[in-house]
């Protein structure tokens, strides 16, 4: 497998902006975006809960890029393979388009520790792969140390 990573240089302090999102049962406040603190980040604990927010169903439509938010939560660890984290969700994956999108989007436990980033999922069942926060900080430290960003 491979994961695909894209940078940007910010050159002036400006506040990434979030959209509102109605999931129906709670909402996402338009605003300024939480930044996640790397120094926080770390392992997954297996009596904690993980979740993940991304967007969904993205269409290219009129030269611009339409997509929906989703909420996946209550999800629990499992193993560590390799790079990869393995956690499995409150229900069975029937279409890997439930998740089409999601890649990268940043996995979370109870306590907002960032412990990885969505990479793919298994239909029939109910796991979901993560690509290792830490292994992700060890690659960008290397690409920095080496000059390749």
């Amino acid at each position: 497998k491979t994961i695909d990573i894209t940078f940007a240089e910010i050159k002036e302090k400006t506040p990434l902006l979030q959209p509102e999102w109605d999931f129906i049962d709670f909402k996402i406040e338009k605003g300024v975006k939480k930044c996640l603190n790397l120094d926080l980040a770390g392992k997954p604990e297996k009596e904690k809960y993980f979740a993940l927010c991304g967007r969904i169903g993205q269409d290219l439509k009129d030269g611009k890029l339409h997509s929906g938010p989703t909420f996946k939560f209550d999800m629990e660890y499992r193993v560590t393979m390799g790079r990869f984290h393995f956690f499995t969700t409150n229900e069975i994956i029937k279409d890997k388009e439930e998740y089409e999108g999601c890649s990268g989007a940043p996995i979370l436990d109870e306590d907002g520790k960032l412990v990885g980033l969505a990479a793919s999922v298994k239909e029939t069942t109910n796991i979901l792969c993560a690509f290792s926060i830490e292994e992700c900080k060890r690659l960008l430290d290397y690409a920095f140390e080496i000059g390749l960003v």
